[in-house]
């Protein structure tokens, strides 16, 4: 398969001769591969490719002291996967606006459609293992696609010949995806026949493997979100029905879960916990019997505080204001 994905590494390194010429080691060898090593002062890198018929694969390794953009040309459309096998941090990559196109973090992948076009990765600070191949999308005919239906868009994209670059969603990299891979890299063979076969066979195993991490993720995040929504409306309701008093237990018991797996899930599909929701949740309340017209003191206790110094010192905490200050506010319409 003809070379379509060039990093222009020389941009920022200096080519040396061998690998003994480096610190870095690689963290895997691609066998029958063409190798280049490149340094420019501590940073390092090993770029290792493979020109199959039925796909191109490369690896990196790469080091380097601070981020780096990385200049990249694609001289044909194709489907890319990109895999960041491990990493201190998320690879970008950028297209001729310098607005990211997408970004994948550490032990996460991507499918790309890429038209020709001049585009630039960012490489993360510090220690990054990357693998990337590329194919036709021819491989996806006589609707063979039908169960992929993230990579519909830019299964499209390469039929069209469309001019705009094409990302799907991220996906997990775990140790049965490293071992593909690590079996692709090792088991490669030069001018085989039967090595165009082995190759195409992985490919089909990588594909088939990101579209079972795919639904996993996906069952993940509705289950999740499931947890996460009844925690925030019952919680919601404790609020209004006990105001301060309102316990987060009590989800363990409503929920019927756990409540390590009621707050995991509540920030994995929220970002933020439960104790913030709740804070949250009752200055907002508060805030709404103040602007109903009630006293600070009626509204202490109507959230059942035991006192207005307590009240007054969670609202000046949360809102960043005390209660005369918003309740000044309101009067005058700025709130």
């Amino acid at each position: 398969m003809k070379k379509s994905f060039h990093l222009q590494l020389h941009e920022y390194f200096n080519s040396v001769e061998s690998l003994g010429e480096l610190q870095l080691e690689p963290t895997l060898l691609m066998q029958h591969a063409e190798a280049s090593y490149w340094k420019t002062g501590k940073d390092e890198a090993i770029l290792q490719e493979f020109d199959g018929q039925r796909g191109f694969l490369y690896h990196l390794d790469v080091t380097l002291e601070a981020a780096r953009m990385i200049p990249l040309e694609i001289d044909r459309s194709d489907l890319h996967i990109l895999y960041v096998l491990s990493s201190d941090g998320s690879l970008f990559l950028y297209d001729t606006t310098a607005e990211p196109l997408t970004d994948i973090a550490c032990e996460r992948a991507r499918y790309l459609y890429l038209p020709p076009d001049d585009y630039a990765i960012e490489l993360p600070k510090g220690r990054s293992q990357i693998f990337g191949l590329y194919f036709s999308g021819r491989i996806f005919r006589h609707g063979n696609e039908r169960p992929y239906d993230f990579l519909k868009p830019l299964i499209a994209a390469y039929r069209d010949k469309a001019a705009e670059p094409q990302c799907s969603i991220d996906f997990s990299v775990g140790p049965q995806t490293k071992l593909q891979i690590e079996i692709i890299c090792r088991e490669l063979r030069a001018k085989q026949l039967n090595n165009e076969a082995f190759i195409y066979a992985k490919l089909i195993q990588l594909i088939e493997l990101s579209l079972e991490k795919v639904g996993q993720e996906q069952t993940k995040e509705q289950h999740d979100k499931r947890i996460a929504v009844n925690a925030r409306n019952l919680l919601a309701l404790y609020i209004e029905d006990e105001g301060q008093s309102a316990s987060l237990k009590r989800l363990k018991k409503d929920l019927k879960l756990d409540s390590d797996t009621i707050s995991r899930s509540y920030k994995r599909y929220f970002g933020t916990t439960l104790s913030d929701l709740r804070e949250e949740l009752l200055l907002e309340k508060a805030k709404e019997y103040l602007r109903a017209g009630h006293t600070a003191t009626e509204t202490a206790y109507a959230l059942n505080y035991s006192s207005i110094y307590s009240f007054s010192r969670f609202f000046k905490t949360q809102a960043g204001i005390s209660v005369s200050e918003y309740v000044r506010r309101l009067r005058k319409g700025e709130e």
